[in-house]
């Protein structure tokens, strides 16, 4: 079992996903989205072969428009 903490909240898997399986799982899209592990940002090219490991702090940063 791995658990992953996610914009603060904790979240367990059975398997070891990837950054893609855990945004698309959450039901964000791919797009307008930042994301960080471990307060380091992670460029989406690499969201797909990422895996992430158990204890890894997360953080999905979704981009709002407006003023």
């Amino acid at each position: 079992m791995i658990t992953l903490k996610i914009n603060g909240e904790e979240h367990q898997y059975d398997a070891t996903p990837t950054i893609e399986q855990v945004i698309t799982e959450r039901g964000a899209a791919l797009t307008n989205v930042a994301v960080a592990v471990g307060g380091k940002m992670v460029p989406r090219t690499e969201w797909q072969s990422t895996e992430l490991h158990n204890g890894d702090n997360i953080i999905v940063i979704k981009a709002s428009y407006g003023g």
